[in-house]
């Protein structure tokens, strides 16, 4: 078969092995299908792939054990893809593409067109999954060279959500008619003429860029940031808070005393209310005292300053169990209660001014001490709770052997110490058969303890999450509404409490330079144990409505 098509160029790894492959693999299905090669047979198309493919991937090529399919005596070209999109998975960096995907921004003259080729091709590779359209349409906003537009677009996005294909219109709109107005412009007519300009200072003090009394920057006119903006201290329109001119409704809490002290008029117009509802309320406190050895109930009053008697003004002398003292009172002809202000309370020692209130202890009544001692059990050694957790993994995911990781030498001691304290308690137990899973572990040194965590990360991929709601902040709050006393506790070592099943306990396998080890219990790490744990909570607590768990955490109201 005779053509003029070039031959396809070599594949080149480069700095991204996984793109460039399936950049190369959509070339060489181009070329296939330009030379009618699709038409030959299998052992031809292979033929060809090997030709074209250079001595990169024809090294790989070879260490593939590739057999024919079923009802197949040869090799499909199919199947040659389909090993090394697995053999280049490995080679994925979503990280590294997706941080180069948000770098991208439009160069100056750069048409917008070219510019979202740009990220749309950057795009493929960042897994963004459902949220590629949203990503996309936030970083055009981001990413354009236009200011006056993006701002434009902010503004707009915030008032009614705009899609990606808005988002992409109203740019090339833009543009268009940007430079449609650059063209006519370019094409103006222009007249200069000489004139006498009698109002030349006026024109330039009203070009001059001031601070803007709507937001508070300086820009040009007719580019307030602030416009259609609601204002957060009034409620207007087309202004911020910090530059709002509406004064604040004042309002009145306390009765203060007036500027001139030597005033002797004090206003008691409010005694008889008081009284009146002082009548019905039984917690308001009253105090006989001596008064020039006659017994006078009077009122105690802490927001009083003055003491009052029923009918002009006297001093007396005021007598308690423990002091004795001359005090100053207003005689009024109101009939209101015997009132002890302030200073007489502090002064005859009936009140105190307390920084910190107390609970008084009861007759009988345990304290935490004794509790403890009391339920002993629940307070030591590790809990158990019932059921066992069984951890499901997708289908078709190949099982992920780890290689072994080195510890320091200096912590050999502490590690095997550890793993012995971990058996013994029942948290793990030997693996001496194989298992097709096996996973890392994290040691984690701190100067108070050493710690033994699960490497799950492979695992975590191939583990089917059971996905249960998982309680917010704000559903936690709404329950709180109404509550005064709240008691809270923590449950220790809250995963390791729900066991796992024998067969989903052999898939938390890890290795140890010196042998292998499985979980027993839920192991912290898994990207399902929140939700297990959550669940397993809130069916112990199904019942009560007064314990609100959260995780490992429980509130009491």
């Amino acid at each position: 078969m005779t053509h003029n098509l070039p031959t396809l160029s070599p594949f080149d790894a480069g700095s991204n092995p996984s793109e460039a492959w399936r950049h190369w693999k959509e070339d060489l299905e181009d070329y296939i299908e330009a030379l009618r090669y699709s038409q030959e047979s299998e052992s031809t198309k292979t033929a060809l792939f090997r030709h074209v493919c250079g001595d990169e991937l024809k090294k790989q090529y070879r260490s593939f054990d590739l057999e024919p399919g079923a009802g197949s005596s040869e090799v499909s070209l199919k199947q040659v893809p389909q090993e090394f999109d697995k053999y280049f998975a490995d080679y994925q960096k979503e990280i590294y593409v997706s941080l180069k995907f948000l770098e991208i921004k439009q160069e100056k003259g750069e048409k917008f067109t070219d510019f979202y080729s740009r990220l749309r091709c950057a795009i493929v590779d960042c897994n963004y999954g459902q949220a590629q359209d949203r990503m996309l349409r936030d970083k055009i906003v981001q990413g354009i060279s236009d200011k006056a537009l993006q701002e434009r677009l902010i503004r707009e996005t915030n008032r009614a959500k705009k899609t990606l294909h808005n988002i992409i219109s109203e740019c090339k709109a833009a543009e268009h008619s940007k430079a449609q107005a650059t063209e006519m412009s370019e094409n103006k007519i222009s007249v200069d003429a000489l004139r006498k300009n009698k109002h030349r200072s006026n024109l330039a003090q009203r070009t001059q860029i001031k601070e803007c009394k709507r937001c508070g920057r300086k820009h040009e006119p007719k580019k307030c940031a602030a416009f259609g903006t609601v204002c957060r201290k009034c409620g207007g329109k087309n202004h911020w808070k910090k530059m709002c001119g509406t004064k604040p409704k004042q309002r009145v809490h306390t009765v203060e005393r007036t500027k001139d002290s030597d005033s002797e008029f004090i206003y008691l117009g409010e005694v008889k209310t008081v009284d009146a509802v002082d009548s019905n309320n039984a917690s308001v406190w009253y105090q006989k005292i001596t008064v020039n050895k006659n017994e006078v109930n009077f009122k105690l009053d802490t927001g009083a300053q003055v003491n009052i008697i029923s009918k002009s003004k006297c001093y007396l002398t005021c007598k308690t169990k423990k002091l004795t003292k001359t005090l100053k009172f207003l005689v009024t002809t109101l009939e209101s209660s015997l009132i002890l202000g302030l200073q007489a309370c502090q002064g005859l020692g009936l009140i105190e001014r307390g920084y910190q209130v107390k609970r008084g202890k009861k007759q009988n009544e345990e304290t935490p001490e004794q509790v403890i001692q009391e339920f002993a059990d629940v307070f030591t050694g590790m809990g158990k709770l019932n059921g066992t957790v069984k951890i499901k993994i997708k289908e078709n995911v190949t099982p992920h052997f780890a290689a072994l990781r080195k510890v320091p030498l200096a912590l050999h001691e502490k590690v095997k110490q550890e793993l012995n304290r971990m058996v013994e308690t029942g948290i793990i137990a030997k693996v001496d058969e194989p298992t097709e899973w096996l996973s890392n572990m994290v040691v984690i040194n701190t100067p108070k303890k050493l710690r033994i965590c699960l490497d799950p990360r492979q695992l975590n991929e191939a583990i089917q999450r059971p996905y249960y709601p998982i309680p917010t902040a704000e559903a936690l709050m709404t329950k709180l509404q109404g509550c005064k006393i709240f008691t809270i506790l923590d449950a220790k070592n809250g995963f390791w409490q729900l066991p796992l099943q024998e067969v989903s306990s052999y898939l938390t396998t890890f290795t140890m330079p010196w042998e292998r080890f499985r979980f027993l219990v839920l192991p912290f790490g898994l990207n399902n144990a929140p939700e297990e744990f959550q669940r397993a909570m809130e069916e112990i607590f199904s019942n009560e409505k007064e314990i609100n768990p959260y995780f490992d955490d429980f509130i009491r109201t």
